[in-house]
């Protein structure tokens, strides 16, 4: 009789680390998702500015003096 308490506590511990698993990855999705669509568009448009600075000299000196070149 005494051991069946156990059990349930051990099978609701075992819920509650399921539940918190699948909670954390569901709510983490949306901020990676949004993190690789930032770090993507950075990346564009670093490479867009590279491109300019072949062209215009002002643009390529204030990229190295920012560090980007």
């Amino acid at each position: 009789m005494l051991g069946l308490p156990v059990y349930n506590q051990t099978g609701l511990f075992s819920e509650m680390v399921g539940f918190v698993l699948w909670d954390r990855r569901t709510a983490l999705s949306p901020a990676i998702r949004e993190s690789r669509e930032l770090r993507e568009r950075e990346e564009r448009m670093e490479r867009i500015l590279k491109e300019i600075a072949l062209k215009d000299a002002n643009v390529a000196e204030a990229l190295r003096h920012a560090g980007l070149v």
